[in-house]
């Protein structure tokens, strides 16, 4: 108990005779016991004795601090600060009804009346350790539970960060879009907040693996991924969601602002240089669609997502390396491209997936 081989149990008494009947009683019984002179004219510092030896029981003679009473000693006890108190069995001479009441209200555990036989206090001892055992074991499973929580909630979160993130590029995927397009979807229709969908595609990506290797090309979309990173804000979302195809939701932004945005990143993805096959250095480019969240038009986060799906067909068709942002309204007034294929895109594919 208490980290020890023996569970100690640490007296504190005016009587030397009753310290050492109690010592002698304890006989062959597997615990140390601690005896100090305490009384009114010998004070022992309570604390001190319990940081010293680290006692599983105490027992106290509750009647040798008459300026504080015995509340005050009990409270010495247990206001100690260990991992876990110590029982307290207090012995006093008072034994009317009010006394004992109030003892176990200020928290000692077993109230003996003097005179007793120290047979007759071991014998509530035992009861005591017993009680002290069972106390250590549950302290003990209950730290061991408390461990195992952490280390499930570690491992939830590492679970989570898996489930929610790209491994290769470190960005989030289009699972965590999705479910933060759907949270924040009601609130920026409440509060007629804007936002805007940036979606990105290399131009031509299945030639960097047939020239190269697909080493080169998980680099090249590691690569872009941190471009995307560094041209956006901490508060925007980035994901990607295919081989070569990435996702960025941004709140608070308008067209203009998502044009400035999806411009840089064109600019800092074709200027890019990346090591191919024997050290040759290539670049790629990248096309962009944008689309911004229209109150009046888009009932759904799909809407917009599907408009700047629309964006980057168009940018692909406008002849790449360039970002196309879609005027909702216009769209609305005239008919797509009859070469436009929902069903062929890549993001409203993975859409429909992940919200059936």
């Amino acid at each position: 108990m208490s980290g020890q081989v023996k569970p100690v149990i640490l007296l504190l008494d005016p009587d030397l005779d009753f310290l050492e009947d109690m010592e002698k009683e304890a006989g062959t019984r597997p615990v140390e016991v601690i005896s100090k002179i305490y009384s009114k004219r010998e004070r022992v510092n309570i604390e001190d004795e319990i940081l010293k030896h680290y006692p599983d029981i105490v027992v106290v003679n509750l009647d040798q601090d008459e300026h504080r009473g015995f509340a005050d000693v009990v409270s010495d006890v247990l206001g100690v600060p260990t991992q876990l108190s110590p029982l307290v069995i207090g012995t006093s001479m008072q034994d009317s009804f009010t006394h004992k009441a109030l003892a176990y209200k200020c928290g000692i555990d077993d109230y003996l009346v003097r005179p007793f036989k120290p047979k007759e206090a071991w014998f509530r001892l035992d009861v005591a350790l017993r009680i002290r055992r069972l106390q250590t074991q549950l302290d003990e499973a209950t730290r061991k539970l408390s461990q195992s929580n952490q280390e499930l909630n570690i491992s939830n979160r590492h679970l989570e960060e898996m489930t929610l993130t790209d491994e290769l590029t470190g960005l989030n995927n289009m699972r965590f879009v999705t479910q933060f397009l759907e949270k924040q979807f009601h609130v920026f229709a409440r509060f007629h907040r804007i936002f805007s969908i940036m979606m990105i595609d290399l131009d031509h990506f299945k030639e960097v693996n047939d020239q190269n290797d697909h080493l080169v090309g998980s680099e090249t979309i590691r690569a872009v991924g941190h471009i995307i990173q560094n041209c956006t804000r901490g508060g925007d979302i980035k994901a990607r969601y295919g081989g070569d195809e990435y996702i960025v939701a941004m709140p608070e932004t308008d067209e203009v602002g998502a044009k400035v945005v999806a411009e840089k990143i064109r600019k800092a993805i074709e200027a890019y240089e990346i090591v191919g096959n024997e050290g040759k250095l290539f670049k790629v480019t990248g096309s962009i669609g944008i689309a911004t969240y229209k109150e009046d038009l888009h009932k759904s986060y799909k809407d917009v997502i599907r408009d700047a799906d629309y964006g980057l067909y168009t940018a692909k068709k406008s002849g790449r390396n360039c970002s196309v942002t879609i005027d909702s309204y216009e769209l609305r007034k005239t008919s797509r491209d009859a070469s436009y294929d929902e069903t062929q895109s890549g993001v409203l594919s993975e859409l429909k997936k992940l919200t059936k």
